[in-house]
């Protein structure tokens, strides 16, 4: 049986291979949401069409997958000139030489495939905005944001964090603000529900917010995801993750400017979704500034940093655009400091690989944000910032139990690398 990953790849295959036999300037294959494949033609002429169909719908090629569909723009009545080239345009290019390339249609997921958005506000125009994501759940993500937001606090920042892991929040909790009385009811999901019922100028943004009094420092403003209540799950499913056009903004960005506007934070945190749900590829492709990457050795972990990676490099730059920011952590390293250098060592080992294959750009043809650097260049993206099992925090529901934890060295270390890689990129 011919599968479709396998279709799609040997499709690419042979017309990159046949483009130049048969006399073809450039070719866009289509693939839509069902995974079926047309093709998209410039030069040549029209007796190879039946050579394209035969070769593309052989079994060892598309074979099923292939529609027999031929697009010729402007050289017929139903493909006009405009729609080969906002195809051309939409598409992303495949091999060295700039001739071939793919698009593909999808039902989901344009926040991980898509270009992907801007920040609500250039850096250095307001607070830069920091998302902390992990392919796998339980490596202390949530934790790791709590003690960048404590640490900032203590030196007198003002900080606003936001729970955008909307199907499993659990900020509101750490960081529950004010008097069991007194909490707040409303939060991300209410947000969106109702800004697009009576739009948000009716809101008023203080329902959605609370702030969360330490001991130590100033309060930290937290933006619950709502409370996970007997109608949570209802409103949740009235949101729509997608940001629609490639153009627009992405629907966490009133919600963030709204907040900002009226607490005058000096940096916002976000904690994302886990894994590639449409929440977290919203996170990390273009809301905020700074993506903070969290994982732990194994095959498991690396699978989906690779893909977060990808995503945030190499499709990038093969797009003609600089990569986004990033940096690596290593979390959930071995108490024991002797096995914890092993395990470093492997750890930064095989994310520099992974960042040379599919972030920095060799070439840097798109005066790239990151030409490849040495590997041992403490402050590039791949260089991983290391935080190890902490058995001190097993257990903890409120920040206030672990605030005397959290500014311990490594945490206080990954907290001011953070600030001094948002300062430095706001430099002329």
């Amino acid at each position: 049986m011919r599968h479709f990953t396998d279709a799609r790849m040997a499709a690419l295959q042979w017309v990159e291979e046949s483009m130049r036999s048969l006399g073809i300037e450039r070719a866009c294959l289509l693939v839509d949401v069902r995974g079926l494949l047309r093709l998209v033609v410039w030069g040549g002429g029209d007796s190879w069409r039946g050579e394209l169909d035969d070769g593309l719908g052989s079994s060892e090629v598309a074979g099923p997958f292939w529609t027999g569909e031929v697009w010729l723009p402007g050289r017929s009545a139903e493909v006009p000139v405009d729609l080969g080239d906002a195809a051309w345009e939409m598409a992303m290019p495949v091999g060295q030489g700039g001739s071939l390339r793919v698009l593909d249609r999808h039902l989901s997921k344009e926040s991980w495939l898509g270009r992907g958005s801007q920040p609500p506000w250039p850096l250095g125009q307001g607070p830069p905005i920091v998302s902390f994501w992990s392919f796998k759940g339980g490596v202390g993500r949530t934790t790791v944001l709590a003690a960048v937001a404590v640490n900032a606090a203590q030196q007198g920042r003002r900080v606003v964090v936001v729970d955008t892991d909307v199907e499993c929040p659990g900020l509101h909790s750490v960081f529950a603000p004010g008097d069991p009385g007194t909490q707040v009811r409303f939060g991300v999901v209410d947000y969106w529900v109702e800004s697009a019922a009576i739009g948000a100028d009716q809101l008023d943004i203080t329902d959605y917010y609370g702030e969360c009094r330490l001991s130590d420092g100033e309060p930290v403003i937290v933006v619950p995801a709502g409370i996970v209540d007997d109608q949570y799950l209802e409103k949740l499913a009235r949101v729509n993750y997608e940001p629609g056009h490639p153009l627009e903004r992405a629907p966490l960005d009133p919600l963030l400017r709204a907040v900002c506007e009226d607490t005058r934070p000096d940096l916002v945190l976000l904690d994302s979704r886990s894994g590639l749900h449409d929440m977290g590829g919203l996170a990390v492709s273009g809301t905020a500034h700074l993506q903070v990457l969290m994982g732990v050795m194994g095959r498991q972990s690396w699978d989906g940093l690779r893909l977060a990676v990808r995503h945030l490099g190499a499709d990038m730059v093969a797009r003609g655009l600089k990569q986004r920011e990033c940096l690596m952590v290593h979390a959930m390293a071995s108490r024991d400091a002797d096995r914890r250098a092993g395990e470093e060592v492997a750890f930064r080992e095989s994310s520099y690989d992974v960042f040379q294959e599919l972030f920095y750009d060799p070439g840097d043809e798109v005066d790239a944000e990151w030409p490849t650097p040495d590997a041992a260049f403490p402050d590039a993206p791949h260089y991983p910032s290391v935080i190890h099992y902490d058995g001190d925090l097993v257990g903890y529901s409120h920040v206030e139990q672990v605030i005397h934890v959290l500014p311990r060295d490594h945490y206080a270390a990954l907290a001011g690398r953070i600030w001094d890689r948002l300062v430095s990129e706001e430099q002329p």
